[in-house]
């Protein structure tokens, strides 16, 4: 196939799809299927512990918050449920006062909520992974909280920055300003389940900077896609290709992570599951 007066491989195209495939998509056994897991699992594991503390009891946490059969919100002399991604944050952050006042009651849920601060990826791996064409780590934003909001973003930057040259761009060259890669970022938030990369480029001038984000296949989002992105920046395929394989090694590093805590977390919900079927057949 011929374009832009290139003779584009096939072979190459499906080899440079193939790698971008590889990091974007959900597969089993993959980074974005074990976050997929993951955080389901954290998202359900308030509900295994109720109830906290037995009817009528409850424990201060704070000016705002009481913990009774589960963890609430206190306003002007009222107790109100939380969504569950605030009651996570309340239980993560009162961790050790939460697990006191059940341990009176349930030793083996206080031991559990103990373990709370431990699930959080944002304290995974503090350092930089170095890999062989760049480092990774993962990206914070503002403030540290647990489980930043349920979004877990990784950004991939180069030792060298790489020349940009893009299919569409290459007639214009002459006219355009010269870009390179500056980054790779990696986002995944599970209210989408499925991620998107987002490949960062900055003018060499440093006057300013462009992004094209990837959405996986399995989307109906039409910008973006695989097969668009493939054959645009076919014209540095060789070099694109080892720069994502790279990343998917680091990537596989925090999936290891990431599958220790989603056993002990799976260990733990099977055991509320076995009680309260076992609970049921009692009745």
């Amino acid at each position: 196939m011929e374009q832009n007066g290139i003779f584009i491989s096939y072979d190459k195209r499906r080899e440079l799809a193939n790698a971008i495939q590889r990091v974007v998509s959900v597969q089993e056994g993959g980074l974005s299927y074990v976050l997929k897991e993951y955080m389901n699992e954290i998202l359900h594991f308030p509900e295994y512990l109720y109830p906290l503390l037995p009817k009528k009891i409850q424990v201060p946490l704070s000016e705002s918050y009481v913990l009774s059969d589960r963890i609430r919100e206190f306003r002007c002399g009222r107790t109100y449920k939380l969504c569950t991604e605030s009651e996570i944050g309340i239980l993560y952050s009162h961790s050790n006062k939460i697990a006191d006042a059940v341990a009176e009651y349930d030793n083996v849920k206080a031991s559990a909520i103990r373990e709370m601060p431990s699930f959080d990826w944002v304290k995974l791996i503090d350092d930089v992974i170095k890999l062989k064409y760049g480092e990774l780590k993962y990206r914070r934003y503002g403030l540290l909280y647990a489980f930043e909001g349920f979004r877990f973003n990784l950004e991939y930057i180069p030792y060298e920055r790489l020349d940009y040259v893009a299919l569409s761009e290459i007639t214009y060259e002459s006219k355009n300003e010269k870009r390179e890669i500056q980054k790779i970022e990696y986002h995944y938030d599970y209210t989408r389940s499925f991620p998107i990369v987002y490949i960062n480029t900055i003018d060499k001038n440093g006057s300013g900077g462009r992004t094209i984000g990837v959405y996986s296949p399995e989307t109906s989002v039409n910008r973006g896609n695989v097969r668009e992105v493939s054959l645009e920046l076919y014209p540095m395929a060789d070099k694109l290709i080892e720069i994502l394989r790279d990343m998917e090694n680091g990537l596989d590093i925090y999936k290891i992570e990431l599958e220790k805590r989603l056993n002990r977390l799976k260990d733990i919900t099977a055991m509320y599951k076995f009680k309260k079927i076992t609970a049921q057949f009692k009745k």
